[in-house]
């Protein structure tokens, strides 16, 4: 279960943040945090299903993992040869 409380500004909301941090009786195991800015959410995932997100996610590493390997591959190879003395 979650909930949402908004504040006046944005000091007050900070200051109730600080005030509550840590494991609190009063709070009742509940965990409280402050919302993410605006600008920090992708507002284009909020419509996608968790299956996709999470497989774009994969895809994501795995192309750059494809892409590391064959920039080091080659130059590793190239260190190789450079230290043969001919």
């Amino acid at each position: 279960m979650s909930g949402f409380v908004t504040f006046k500004s944005i000091a007050e909301a900070h200051r109730i943040a600080r005030a509550h941090q840590g494991p609190q009786k009063e709070l009742h195991g509940a965990r409280l945090a402050l919302a993410p800015m605006p600008h920090d959410i992708v507002w284009q995932n909020i419509s996608k299903e968790p299956a996709e997100i999470r497989s774009r996610n994969v895809f994501g590493f795995v192309f750059i993992g494809v892409i590391c390997f064959f920039y080091t591959v080659p130059v590793r190879v190239k260190v190789v040869f450079a230290d043969f003395s001919f």
